[in-house]
């Protein structure tokens, strides 16, 4: 089963140039994310094709199933498709899903809500030991910057590009006037859409899509 995906990103002011990535569930019951800059889905299909006859027949070994054998095919396809100027990513690996799609900081409790409260002490009545270990604490209570700031709506990110399954870069530019409309002109990201606020993510996610950023390089 394949899935073409297009990945819009654009670049500049000019928003008609765009991304073109080639979504492929081929190779693992996860799936694996191929994709190159200009390709369409015949492209892949092609390359595909040329990959796998370029693969010398084998003979059975005892030691190795069918279900190895295909895994071993399925690696010589991807290295082959590589080669050919495409990038392949395992979505089964967390640590590459990670790397692609962009997952906000997780979110901290209100830091007011967990602020305690504090009794002014009586200095007169405490040591000196005393005195400072209540400043201490009082200290360690208050909320630091990034636990105030970590669910600031208004902090913004970088983004490589924006994807949703089946759509265009006229849909990418009117599902963001919308969330802009939702919520005010602070959050109008940067003409090439490289920048995003967390409230624009959000609202984006609700209407379907996804940030991209770069992808992890594979050792």
């Amino acid at each position: 089963m394949q899935t073409t995906i297009k990945f819009n990103h654009t670049i500049s002011a000019i928003i008609s140039l765009t991304f073109v990535i080639i979504s492929s569930l081929l190779l693992s019951a996860c799936g694996d994310l191929s994709y190159k800059r200009g390709a369409s889905y015949q492209d892949l299909d092609k390359d595909k094709l040329a990959c796998a006859a370029s693969i010398p027949p084998s003979k059975p070994v005892a030691h190795i199933n069918e279900k190895e054998a295909a895994k071993n095919t399925d690696e010589v396809i991807k290295q082959c498709l590589q080669a050919r100027g495409w990038a392949v990513q395992n979505l089964g690996e967390s640590h590459m899903l990670s790397g692609l799609l962009f997952t906000l900081p997780s979110s901290t409790k209100d830091a007011s809500t967990e602020k305690a409260h504090h009794v002014t002490p009586n200095t007169n009545d405490l040591s000196a030991g005393q005195l400072n270990t209540s400043e201490m604490d009082k200290k360690a209570a208050e909320p630091t910057k990034s636990e105030v700031f970590d669910d600031d709506p208004y902090q913004v990110f970088k983004i490589n590009s924006w994807w949703k399954s089946g759509s265009t870069a006229n849909a990418l530019k009117t599902d963001i006037n919308r969330c802009v409309g939702k919520l005010c002109e602070a959050h109008k990201p940067s003409s090439s859409y490289q920048t995003a606020t967390r409230g624009l993510i959000m609202c984006m996610q609700e209407e379907g899509w996804r940030a991209w950023r770069q992808p992890v390089s594979q050792n």
